[in-house]
């Protein structure tokens, strides 16, 4: 399995969040572990 690490340093789901969400419904979930690193308390972590 092969490890993805994405980090994000905004809060709000502009266009890398919009891009990384897109990315992830297209990852396939069995070759993959994927991890999100963004900072705490905005859009981005509630969803």
């Amino acid at each position: 399995m092969i490890k993805v690490l994405h980090v994000l340093t905004d809060t709000n789901i502009g266009g890398a969040g919009r891009y990384l969400f897109n990315l992830l419904s297209s990852q396939d979930q069995d070759s993959f572990q994927i991890m999100v690193a963004c900072p705490g308390g905005g859009e981005l972590e509630k969803h």
